[in-house]
């Protein structure tokens, strides 16, 4: 039988990608831009990327420091997709608004990105782990 490791929940790198995301989206949730009735196409997308960003920073941050396990992974998790999903809104309306000439913050929010869904998914594999382990012991 495999033993099923447990990964620390309290990564530094995610913390702070998480404040990041936070720190990112803050001033446009809640600034008063948000105030005024928005209209155009692009400011609807706009919206929705830094309200996905601040809610999967909010939701992974409390998963961070959530104390049992379970819950705790599937708030961070929650928190990797949500901020996964702004960041490819993000990434698309950069590459059709600036094209290869937006190719530094294109790489960057890339790696954010797939980082982000790295982790997810490395997640999901070990709450499965977790599920087949304790089936066994029943």
């Amino acid at each position: 039988m495999r033993p099923v490791v447990l990964i620390g929940q309290r990564r530094p790198h995610e913390m702070c990608l998480f404040a990041a995301g936070i720190m990112l989206s803050v001033g446009y949730v809640f600034g008063p831009e948000q105030s005024t009735p928005l209209t155009q196409q692009w400011q609807w997308i706009v919206a929705s990327m830094y309200a996905l960003t601040f809610a999967g920073g909010v939701f992974g941050l409390i998963g961070c420091l959530w104390r049992t396990y379970s819950m705790s992974m599937g708030l961070e998790q929650t928190g990797l997709l949500l901020q996964s999903a702004g960041l490819v809104i993000y990434l698309v309306a950069v590459f059709t608004f600036a094209g290869w000439a937006a190719w530094i913050p294109l790489m960057i929010f890339s790696a954010w990105l797939l980082a982000n869904l790295v982790r997810a998914w490395d997640i999901q594999r070990d709450v499965n782990a977790i599920r087949k382990a304790a089936a066994r012991t029943e």
